[in-house]
C-alpha cells in the first residue's frame, strides 16, 4: 500500500498555485493535479525532490500533513535568549547560524528543526521543555502535543538522521 502524499496541503501552505508549482518543478499542472488527487502511479523521485525544494522541506515530510503551528506562539525563544543575556548575534554564533535566521525563527517567519531547539536550549543553559510557553490555550497545547507525539513515533534512526541533518547541514 502506497503512503499518501500531501502535495496539495504543502502547496497551499506555501502559497503556490498549481501553475506556480508547475513552473517551479517543470512538471505539467495536469500531472500535479493528478498527483494531488492520488493518481500518481509511480510518482518519480525527481518530482518529489522538486516539490520538497519548492516547499523547503524534506521529501519524507511530503508524506505527512504540514503543520500550521506558529512556533513563536509555542516556544519562548526570544524570552529565553534574553533571560540568558544573549543577543541574536551571540546566540547565532553559538549555534553556527546567521543572525538573520535567528531573527526569522524568533518572529515565527521560519520553520525550526528539533535540532535547533536542542541547540537553542543548550545556548540558553536550559532544557527544551523550558523553551515551551506556559499557556492556558488548549489549542496551542494540543498542537504542541501533536508535534511531540509525531516526533515520538519516529524510529530512533530517523530521529538521529533528522538531527544530524539539522545540526550539520
Amino acid at each position: 500500500m502506497e503512503k499518501k502524499l500531501y502535495i496539495k496541503e504543502w502547496r497551499k501552505l506555501r502559497g503556490f498555485t498549481q501553475s506556480q508549482l508547475s513552473e517551479y518543478t517543470g512538471y505539467d499542472a495536469g500531472y500535479i493535479c493528478k498527483v494531488e488527487r492520488g493518481h500518481r502511479g509511480g510518482c518519480s523521485g525527481k518530482f518529489l525532490t522538486s516539490c520538497a525544494q519548492a516547499f523547503e522541506c524534506e521529501i519524507e515530510e511530503l508524506f505527512c500533513l504540514p503543520s500550521e503551528i506558529r512556533l513563536s506562539e509555542i516556544f519562548a525563544l526570544r524570552e529565553r535568549r534574553k533571560q540568558a543575556g544573549l543577543t541574536q548575534q551571540e546566540i547565532a554564533d553559538l549555534m553556527g547560524l546567521s543572525q538573520s535566521y535567528v531573527q526569522k525563527i524568533e518572529s515565527g517567519k521560519s520553520n525550526i528543526k528539533v535540532a535547533i531547539l536542542v541547540l537553542w536550549a543548550s545556548a540558553c543553559n536550559c532544557s527544551v521543555r523550558d523553551l515551551v510557553v506556559e499557556t492556558k490555550d488548549k489549542e496551542s497545547e494540543s498542537e504542541f502535543a501533536k508535534l511531540a507525539n509525531v516526533w515520538g513515533t519516529l524510529p530512533s534512526h530517523v530521529r538521529k538522521g533528522i538531527l544530524s541533518i539539522a545540526i550539520f547541514p
